[in-house]
């Protein structure tokens, strides 16, 4: 029997909303396009050997990388597509299956395995209860059977069936997965009800604070917004001092290949829009703070970065819990959090609140 770690991650994938096929009456050159969009969105397959022998720390932690390669892939050639081809049927499409496997590839990349995890693992598979077992593998298997019925089909049960498990077995974290697959996957009031509930009844730590952090940063929207840091040029920054213009806050990192794809937009809204009140500010996920300072000065950008080595784990994230970057929070001229997604259409974003 296939490893529970494989199990979900196999469904992570089919979690993600896979892209139809295009109208007959698309442009051509935009339905090309979508085809290989569609041929890139399968998921990659387990090695056929994991079925009967667990994989080692290695070997997952290379697979999930792949696989989270694979869904920036996806994320990459949908956000080129709704740029390219903005009339096209499927652009709206586009726009929704970009953050959707933005997230995938950070979910996928997450955690980092530890020495001895497959092991415990496949040792914690054999001593589950045999009672929550059976119930489990059931819901695996209902959770598979909901594939063809498509995305939301899937989300469906795992709620159902992480609520259920939870609810009777409430120390199993297996069920608490599920419902945190069901919170990333859905939205508004369902989204933060479910993280609540992962807040309040997970018994892992681990999630209880993503859970948590997630909450927190979500409950920042239309509020003011403080964060202040030493930059790594030396300088003081403060976005409370910075009323009267429109900031942007670019979690980021030089490693990341969205983030770095992204730069020549945000560089031309800087460039075009500074002058008329638009500011950014950088905060680095890098672990090396002098190659940053090399990228910034190769690449010639202007604002302000912070860093103090600490990746993921860097200060300003053990407050906003940011858990995929490239992530950009746009700030009206009052000081007040207005845009938690600033990414898409950030220069018009930027020109509206300028303007009031």
């Amino acid at each position: 029997m296939k490893s529970v770690w494989l199990l979900i991650l196999s469904l992570l994938w089919f979690s993600s909303p896979i892209p139809r096929a295009a109208d007959p009456d698309s442009n051509g050159a935009g339905d090309a396009a979508w085809a290989e969009i569609l041929k890139k969105s399968k998921p990659p397959t387990p090695p056929a050997e994991w079925n009967t022998k667990p994989p080692t720390t290695e070997e997952m932690a290379e697979f999930k990388k792949k696989a989270g390669d694979a869904a920036d892939q996806v994320a990459d050639l949908t956000k080129k597509f709704y740029e390219t081809y903005p009339n096209h049927s499927k652009a709206e499409e586009a726009q929704k299956k970009e953050k959707t496997f933005r997230q995938l590839a950070a979910s996928l990349r997450a955690e980092k395995p530890k020495a001895g995890d497959s092991k415990a693992g496949a040792d914690a598979e054999d001593k589950m209860d045999p009672a929550f077992k059976a119930k489990y593998m059931e819901a695996m298997s209902a959770i598979r059977a909901a594939r063809p019925n498509g995305p939301a089909s899937v989300i469906a049960e795992f709620d159902k069936y992480g609520h259920q498990l939870a609810k009777e077995f409430p120390k199993q974290s297996e069920p608490w997965e599920m419902l945190m697959l069901a919170a990333q996957n859905s939205e508004g009031e369902k989204s933060t009800a479910l993280y609540k509930e992962i807040a309040e009844g997970t018994p892992v730590q681990r999630m209880k604070e993503a859970a948590t952090s997630e909450l927190k940063s979500r409950d920042r929207l239309g509020k003011p917004l403080e964060l202040s840091y030493k930059s790594v040029e030396g300088r003081e920054v403060d976005i409370t001092k910075l009323k009267g213009k429109v900031v942007l806050i670019d979690f980021w990192a030089t490693w990341c290949g969205p983030c770095v794809a992204e730069l020549p937009n945000v560089k031309k809204a800087y460039d075009e829009l500074h002058e008329q009140g638009f500011e950014i500010v950088g905060v680095s996920f890098d672990e090396d703070c002098d190659e940053l300072k090399k990228f910034v000065a190769k690449n010639k950008m202007a604002w302000s970065q912070f860093c103090d080595g600490g990746g993921w784990n860097n200060a300003i994230n053990k407050d906003f819990g940011i858990h995929a970057i490239p992530a950009m929070y746009l700030v009206d001229k009052k000081g007040v959090l207005r845009d938690m997604n600033a990414r898409d259409g950030l220069a018009d974003k930027v020109r509206a609140m300028l303007k009031e």
